[in-house]
């Protein structure tokens, strides 16, 4: 009998092609692979997204400006549990069009 694991992704839901190519889908994907493994996507906006995020076993927040997650990710971090941050813009040099 295998343990349970679970990925919690805190997302934005448009069905924008970032989202779909490099979380959902991947998502599925990967659930599909093994059984054991749940992966739980859930609006970066719901309210249960603090309670979901202390008890993954792997956090992953994509492009979150969230700062409210910041005690649960320190948190996480003295419990040895890992959070990914993911961003999909290049910070060290802003495209010209953002006027940086």
């Amino acid at each position: 009998m295998s343990t349970e694991f679970t990925i919690l992704q805190l997302i934005n839901f448009e069905d924008t092609g970032d989202i779909m190519h490099s979380l959902r889908w991947p998502a599925a994907q990967l659930a599909l692979q093994d059984p054991s493994i749940r992966i739980i996507s859930l609006s970066s906006l719901a309210k249960e997204r603090h309670e979901y995020a202390k008890h993954a076993d792997i956090l992953f927040l994509a492009a979150s400006a969230d700062t409210t997650l910041l005690p649960i990710i320190k948190e996480r971090k003295s419990r040895g549990l890992p959070t990914i941050v993911e961003y999909n813009d290049n910070f060290y040099q802003p495209p010209s069009v953002s006027g940086l």
